[in-house]
This record gives C-alpha cells, structure tokens and sequence, in this order.
C-alpha cells in the first residue's frame, strides 16, 4: 500500500500551493493508487479542497468533480491519474505538477496538452518534484536536456523510443550508479543530436507552398467576426426556451446561459438526442471552451438539428390561419413558403452553394401574386386569430378560388426556383472553376499537386452541378387570411 506521508515532496507541494495561492494547479501521476495515496498524504499536512480524477469515478463524478476544481471557491489542486485524465481539459490552470515522468515522449506531450488547450491564456508552468539520486531525476534531466521537452513541443515521440527506449530503461535500472550517470550524459548528447536531425527532416518534409497559402488572414477575420455575431446573438436560445416551454422539456437555469436540460417520459422519443439522464449545456462559446461539463449549443449541434428536423417533420405549424383587420376592400389571401433543395450530395457540400432556399409569396383570391403588399414583418405584427370555418366550408372557396390560387403559386414557385438554382449554378462554377484553374497553374510547377487531384476536383464540380440543376421546389407552408 502507498504511503507518501513521509516523502518530502509532500512538503514541496503543500508550501508550493500557499505559494501559489489562491491559484489551481493540476497535479498528475501514473496510477490511481497514486491518486489515493496522494490525496491522503496532503490531508494528513494541510486543510485543504482536493479533488481526485481517476479511472473507477463514473462519468458524472469525474464531471463534478472538474467542475469544482473549475469553481473559484471549489479545490485548489486536482490530483489526476494518467488515465483518469485522458480527454480531459483544464485550460483555466497553468500549473502542472508531474509527480511522476511517463516513460514514453507522447504521454508527456498528452500530460501538458491537459493544459495546452486552446482558450488557455497563460505559459503554461511545468514543475517536476523528484529525489535526488533516483531514476527519476535520470528520466527528468533526458527530457529537459536531451529533447527540451519541458519547453517546445515535442514530435515524433514514438521515433524517438524506438531509438533510445530501450537503452535508456537499462540505464535507468542502474541509476545512480556513477556508471548509469554517466550514461544518462552520454544518451542525452546522443539525443540532442539525433533530436536535431529528426526536426530538420520533419521541417523539409513540409509543403512551403501549402504552408504560405493555407492561412488567409483578411478571410480568417471575417470569418471570425461572423462567429461573434453568432455568439452574441441570443435568437437560438430564445428560440430553444420556446420549443422546450412547448414540449414540456425541462430547462433548469444554472448560471447565465446555461441550462439543465432534461426530457419526461412523455417527450423523451421525440428529444432522443437529450441523454435519458440530462445534460448540462451553455449558449456561451468561452464557458464551454473552459467546462467539460458543458456543452455548446449552437445551429450544427446535434440537439438544435434534431429538434428542427423533429419540427419540420412533424408538421405542427404548416397549416394556419389568420385574420387581418383593414378598412379597405375584404379579400381571401393564401401566403406560402416554398422550399428549393437538393436531392443529395451532402458529402459535396452542396450546400456551400445551394442550401434550402425559402421562397416566400403570398396570392388573393383572384390569382393576384400581391407578396409586396403584405410584408411578412407587417402579418407578423397585426395577425390575430380567428375562426376559418365560414372560408373552408365555402364551395366556391374549395371548387375555385382554392385550386387557381394554388396553381398560381406553383406556377411563379417553378419560375422563381429555376432562376435561384441557375445563379447558384454560376456561382459555383465560378468559384470551383478558379481553383480548378489555379491548381492546374501550381501542378505545373509543384510535383506534390497530382494529376488525380485536377481530375476529382473538375469531377466535383461536374457532379455538383448535376445535383443542383435537378433541385425541387416544394410548399413547406400555407397560411390562409382573412383581410377585412
């Protein structure tokens, strides 16, 4: 059984965290015994909030668990097994304890990168506690000296043991044998070398050409400035109270947007993408970059997509009625919302260029197309409901104003369709057609562009335009009004 009561590196670690107060640090070790071990030692020196993260906790309490270490009043240090942690982020910390070294280069790489992570705002600090004279402080100075492994990011961590891996275990075996010592000074001279002509065959492995044009910051920007546009605006989350409200999801409110969102026996079948024990989720891109507890809601996420296609197939909502008080003359009005979509080509993206296209208009009872006269906005405003039985119940409503109405529509939904695919059409063309041009202009001086690559990509276009040339137009909602 484990026992680090008596390590003096308990004694680092305790002063180290009144140190460091009251920042978190992420401490990681091999094994769960470790874990335990640690957790007891600590106690037994100071009072203090420690969390554990190891293997045998089940998911929810790995998943408390990381939100307390997260909290500003929750644990100061979280103590992580090597595979309890793995997956896990912790970006909010910069102080990472190694209390033990993993004997392979990319475990290393995975322990940092628990911290490395994208949302992580400071330089990361790596301490690695170790006795002296132990095959630890061996393995310590191979990785700082050998491989500066504490510093830059290391590659090709598997090449690396395949050359050393064995030579350095024996001298470790023997550590700290004066032998051993200096065999550990030796290797490390050997792998700086090696190490050295490792990442000038990785760098000259590497597509300049690739690398110069892959980023283009003007696009980049604007790309980026759309994600903001998209973070702040609350029209989704509105939109997802509406329809759990309706359906009777539950939708606990945990901090500012955030939820708990939990389905009933009754909507469980309809919501199968909500786990049957809930989910925690935030509207906030920051918050979830930094909570692995929480998921980020947005337009692509598997919950929104499911609950729209749920909606749309359903058919709740495609059929309506309205009344609309005016003064003027009394008319019978049909307002529709056509769709134009591809039949397939979703692994083309096809929506790139063509994605479902409403077409919006709205016929009288003489066959008049008067969409410019009623606004959406303005039906929105002054729609009130009312009783359609009278209009319904109208034979000459159901035998002719009905069927001319609606074969208007069609008629002008056809037309406006064929003109929506065929600028479609040339846009793609346009764009797949300059790259096209450009990588045939780059293949003739760059061996790395293939013949196989020109050929697919006039094949993309070719089948894209295919598959959007026979789009259908649909009605994907009527609403009857009454003016007057």
């Amino acid at each position: 059984k484990l026992d680090f009561s008596l390590d003096p590196r308990i004694d680092w670690l305790v002063k180290l965290l009144a140190e460091l107060d009251p920042l978190k640090v992420l401490l990681i070790c091999k094994t769960k015994q470790k874990v335990l071990a640690l957790e007891k030692a600590i106690a037994k020196k100071v009072r203090l909030n420690v969390g554990v993260f190891h293997e045998s906790l089940t998911l929810v309490q790995r998943d408390r668990n990381a939100a307390w270490f997260e909290e500003s009043n929750g644990a100061r240090i979280l103590i992580c097994s090597e595979i309890g942690s793995e997956g896990r982020n912790f970006q909010f910390a910069h102080h990472l304890v190694l209390f033990d070294l993993p004997a392979h280069p990319e475990l290393l790489v995975q322990r940092i990168g628990r911290l490395d992570r994208i949302g992580q705002k400071n330089d990361i600090q790596i301490l690695v506690p170790f006795l002296k004279d132990s095959p630890q402080e061996g393995l310590a100075k191979w990785y700082h000296e050998g491989l500066n492994a504490f510093e830059e990011n290391l590659e090709a961590g598997d090449q690396l043991v395949t050359e050393f891996g064995e030579e350095l275990t024996n001298t470790l075996l023997e550590y700290p044998a004066e032998e051993a010592k200096n065999g550990i000074a030796t290797l490390i001279k050997k792998t700086q070398v090696y190490k050295s002509e490792l990442v000038e065959m990785l760098s000259k492995g590497k597509d300049r050409l690739l690398e110069k044009n892959s980023f283009r910051g003007v696009v980049a920007e604007e790309l980026l400035e759309q994600v903001r546009e998209l973070d702040t605006d609350e029209s989704l989350e509105e939109f997802l109270k509406a329809v759990f409200e309706h359906f009777r999801v539950d939708m606990e409110y945990l901090s500012p947007r955030s939820y708990f969102l939990k389905t009933r026996h009754e909507n469980s079948e309809l919501f199968s993408s909500i786990p049957d024990g809930g989910i925690s989720v935030t509207f906030d891109r920051k918050k979830a970059l930094s909570r692995e507890d929480l998921s980020f809601l947005s337009w692509d996420h598997p919950i929104v997509s499911g609950t729209i296609d749920m909606i749309l197939s359903s058919g709740k909502g495609a059929v309506s009625y309205g009344a609309l008080r005016s003064d003027e003359q009394s008319a019978i009005l049909l307002e529709f919302m056509f769709v134009v979509e591809t039949i397939g080509g979703k692994s083309l993206n096809v929506d790139r260029f063509l994605p479902s296209t409403p077409i919006r208009l709205v016929i009288d009872h003489t066959g008049r197309r008067v969409t410019k006269l009623y606004p959406s906005e303005e039906l929105e405003q002054n729609l009130v409901s009312g009783d359609h039985d009278e209009i319904l119940e109208n034979e000459s409503f159901e035998e002719l104003m009905f069927p001319k109405m609606m074969s208007e529509a069609n008629i002008f939904a056809e037309k406006r369709a064929k003109i929506v695919i065929s600028d479609s059409v040339k846009i793609m063309k346009m764009q797949l057609g300059y790259e096209i041009s450009r990588l045939n202009s780059l293949s003739k001086k760059n061996s790395n562009i293939r013949p196989e690559e020109l050929e697919q990509a006039t094949l993309e276009m070719s089948s894209l335009e295919e598959i959007m040339n026979n789009a259908q137009v649909r009605v994907d909602a009527m609403r009857l009004i009454k003016v007057g």
